[in-house]
């Protein structure tokens, strides 16, 4: 759900031009298991700023963020920050890994035959209420961040 309103934010209401708040560039390097990981989604929820930034990993395990455009990076300040790797993103949206793995069990293949959500990562990092993950955005300095992960 997290994801679904930084998009949301992210989609709705883009400024342009000098009236945009500043950005700057954020890199993000993702591993898990020490293992670079490609393809995972990294969300900074702004701790009490307007708007957040997103970012997926390349083959390398690295991101660069987004608020506004692509690259743009993410604007100064705290945020708490999550991960994930969804593998069938079909499904229920908004529910806990068991939730949703309880709303599988009652449907007969699922819908569609579609098969149950599965996060490659430990599922407590892609959850806002339960991530411990928290990053810095400096205004000035280089803003390259790593988040090793683990079980």
């Amino acid at each position: 759900m997290a994801v679904s309103l930084v998009f949301v934010s992210l989609a709705g209401g883009c400024q342009r031009g000098p009236t945009r708040p500043k950005t700057v560039p954020v890199d993000v390097t993702v591993s898990y298991k020490d293992k670079l990981v490609s393809g995972a989604t990294v969300v900074f929820v702004p701790k009490g700023g307007p708007r957040g930034a997103v970012g997926r990993t390349d083959a390398q395990g690295r991101a660069k963020l987004m608020t506004f455009v692509a690259g743009d990076g993410a604007m100064p300040g705290s945020y708490r920050v999550t991960i994930d790797k969804l593998l069938d993103e079909a499904g229920p949206a908004g529910k806990t890994q068991e939730e949703y793995e309880a709303f599988w069990k009652t449907q007969k293949n699922g819908p569609a035959g579609l098969p149950p959500l599965k996060c490659e990562l430990p599922w407590r990092y892609g959850q806002i209420e339960k991530t411990e993950l928290t990053a810095e955005v400096s205004e000035k300095g280089k803003n390259s961040l790593r988040f090793d992960l683990v079980d």
